[in-house]
């Protein structure tokens, strides 16, 4: 096999500086070896904080590169907080995740929120799980928040909740006409979804985001075939990838994405399907070109 060609790509999955956590720079060098890569755009995830302005001021430092944020709502921006989704939206965000590390499912997995076990904000106030789930139903304030998503045209991020939450989340997006739910690391843990709950939720009209740091020896959840097999399947139409890199054990975001497409590449997935996963399905959700 040949080397793929990856210009032009976009990854919607980084982790920078300034974060709680180790990470392998901060937002001005990531966009800078990012842009010049060639990649097209890139977005910044912070478990803590918004990166909408971060975004913007890298922006001002590095051109050549479109660079956007968006918020995940974990306890340190008010969890459940349609206030803080208004604002991130109302200043540029492009993306609203649901909890991650301070989701109820997350504290399931790993025994408490805010830890995966090799890495941990360390902070000293603790706090139980987030659930987007009240007696039995959605969450008043989820509601507001999906209206709001669908007012600005973003992206809807599943994040780390469970498999059924992310079930009803979706079915709810679908019901009041909100296009963009990205399912976030399908495969990671949590949510760790089949498959066949993949198909589900596409026919929902979800996007699948596929992590390439996810197949690293740590986390270590992702196995490079099970990827190529659900592409087979789901089609690439309905899928993006992302790095999700960042934290020190992972390459820098386009190396990350590079090795894991050659993979794919190597093992059947051909270039075409390739620019649609990275090019294509990443510009209709950033609204770029």
């Amino acid at each position: 096999m040949s080397r793929v060609k990856l210009k032009n790509i976009c990854d919607l999955h980084i982790h920078a500086y300034p974060s709680l956590m180790e990470r392998i720079g901060d937002d001005i060098e990531i966009a800078i070896v990012s842009r010049d890569a060639g990649m097209q755009a890139i977005m910044f995830k912070s478990h803590h904080e918004s990166t909408v302005s971060r975004a913007y001021h890298t922006s001002k430092h590095v051109p050549g590169i479109k660079v956007f944020g968006g918020i995940v709502l974990n306890r340190t921006v008010g969890g459940i907080n349609p206030f803080a989704v208004e604002a991130a939206l109302k200043l540029g965000a492009k993306q609203i995740w649901m909890p991650s590390i301070d989701s109820q499912e997350h504290a399931k997995v790993y025994g408490s929120t805010g830890t995966w076990g090799y890495q941990s904000t360390k902070l000293s106030l603790k706090t139980t799980g987030i659930s987007i789930i009240k007696d039995n139903k959605l969450d008043e304030d989820i509601l507001v928040i999906l209206k709001l998503i669908k007012k600005y045209n973003v992206i809807l991020g599943t994040s780390h909740l469970s498999e059924f939450e992310i079930l009803e989340l979706v079915k709810k997006a679908k019901d009041i006409g909100l296009n963009k739910v990205l399912i976030t690391h399908p495969f990671w843990k949590p949510p760790c979804l089949s498959i066949s709950s993949l198909k589900k939720l596409v026919k929902l009209g979800a996007i699948l985001e596929f992590c390439a740091g996810t197949v690293y020896p740590v986390p270590g959840y992702g196995n490079i075939y099970t990827y190529r097999d659900a592409i087979e399947e789901i089609g690439a139409e309905h899928i993006i990838i992302s790095s999700d890199a960042g934290r020190c054990g992972k390459s820098l975001p386009y190396e990350t994405i590079r090795v894991f497409s050659q993979c794919l590449n190597d093992i059947g997935i051909d270039e075409k399907k390739l620019e649609i996963m990275l090019i294509k399905n990443p510009e209709w959700l950033l609204d770029i070109n």
